[in-house]
């Protein structure tokens, strides 16, 4: 019984701190989401219980964990890790219909896995919730060009 209000106490300082935790973590350490720490980084975010936090620090956190088994799958190709981090973006759109990069970084894997329709789909989510003078033309041309998709309107 002692160890549920510990569960339930802990879940309850997790509500709304994420994005402080994450915060601290960068100013720590700018790097914690690059290659070489992402596993330090994917046990830290994992810790803490999704299912206790806010919708905004849910996004994000869906948004962290799909970034650390993207760089997994770029280091170790395994399509398995690109899959689950699709999974994660397309949960911080859920809780965040706005998060753009969430929309962005779910077309770059399923660029990885060649699927041009679902890359595509995510690419007009990015369009559609971003201001136009952010978009990374460029980059969404090249997506779109090797899907051979239009590029009318980049």
């Amino acid at each position: 019984m002692v160890l549920l209000f510990f569960k339930a106490g802990m879940a309850m300082g997790q509500h709304s701190q994420y994005l402080e935790w994450r915060a601290g973590l960068l100013k720590d350490n700018p790097k914690a989401f690059g290659d070489s720490l992402i596993a330090e980084t994917h046990m830290r975010v994992a810790s803490f219980i999704p299912d206790s936090l806010d919708a905004e620090n849910r996004a994000v956190w869906h948004e962290d964990m799909g970034w650390c088994h993207y760089r997994k799958f770029l280091r170790n190709h395994r399509k398995s890790e690109a899959t689950e981090a699709i999974q994660h973006f397309k949960q911080a759109v859920w809780f965040d219909p706005d998060f753009s990069a969430a929309y962005w970084n779910a077309a770059l894997c399923y660029y990885a896995l060649n699927d041009c329709e679902n890359m595509a789909s995510m690419l007009e989510g990015y369009r559609e919730h971003t201001k136009k003078r952010r978009w990374d033309k460029p980059q969404m041309r090249y997506l779109h060009e090797r899907c051979h998709l239009p590029v009318e309107g980049i």
